[in-house]
């Protein structure tokens, strides 16, 4: 058992009598199942589906030499390449639905990869967290951004990183759950927007961010209600 307020990932392995090992999700322990243990309140909730972009909007810094804005909310393509020596790819079908949000995903001529010199963002609508404790984001990534000495890839919180991509390349071959603590900055504030940003340099292009099922929220302890002590009586027919 759990206690709440909780959130579980796991994932399940099994091997047959000749050694063969799989997973379930196959892309795991990167890509993981999850329940949560308490109540759940949830803030905001997009899976990219519904009609219009729902307040999401993006743009670019305007600060480096290309002011390309490849956000795009469309049906990923799954095109991939190899850049730099660094395999990647992007997803061919959404984790949910039939839209997510990612840079270039791939229509027509273009090639999946984010180009060089770019400084764009994709921000969410302001989200309204009164009332709320241990407040949470949670989306489903795939990700492929060369290391951050050359290319970064940064979640923001009303304008403070909450990730960064690491000094290694980064290469997701799958979706994957990301949980990321935002209390500090979220808790009990009325105005409270969540920015994906990419950046990149003259050199090496992977695929870039690819977003779904965005979601902010806080799980609460569940109130037990009051015992009530109740008198029985047994009739018995014999008296």
């Amino acid at each position: 058992g759990q206690l709440a307020p909780a959130h579980v990932e796991y994932y399940v392995t099994a091997t047959d009598s000749a050694a063969h090992t799989a997973t379930f999700p196959r892309n795991a322990p990167d890509g993981l199942l999850d329940y949560d243990v308490g109540d759940l309140h949830v803030l905001r909730f997009d899976d990219f589906d519904l009609g219009g972009d729902q307040g999401w909007t993006h743009g670019t810094y305007g600060d480096t030499s290309n002011p390309e804005d490849d956000w795009q909310r469309l049906s990923p393509n799954g095109k991939s390449g190899i850049s730099g020596g660094i395999p990647w790819s992007d997803p061919a079908v959404a984790f949910s639905g039939g839209a997510c949000w990612g840079n270039d995903l791939g229509h027509g001529a273009s090639t999946g990869a984010y180009s060089a010199n770019v400084h764009n963002w994709l921000r969410s609508p302001v989200i309204d967290c009164t009332g709320s404790s241990g407040t949470t984001l949670r989306f489903k990534r795939w990700l492929s951004v060369e290391g951050s000495a050359h290319d970064q890839a940064r979640v923001r919180v009303n304008g403070v990183p909450v990730f960064s991509n690491p000094s290694a390349s980064l290469a997701d071959t799958g979706w994957t759950n990301q949980s990321i603590d935002i209390s500090a900055l979220a808790d009990n504030h009325s105005s409270v927007q969540v920015e994906f940003e990419l950046e990149s340099d003259s050199a090496t292009q992977l695929g870039g961010w690819q977003l779904d099922d965005f979601e902010v929220l806080w799980l609460g302890v569940p109130v037990c209600p009051t015992p009530v002590t109740r008198r029985s009586m047994r009739v018995f027919p014999w008296i």
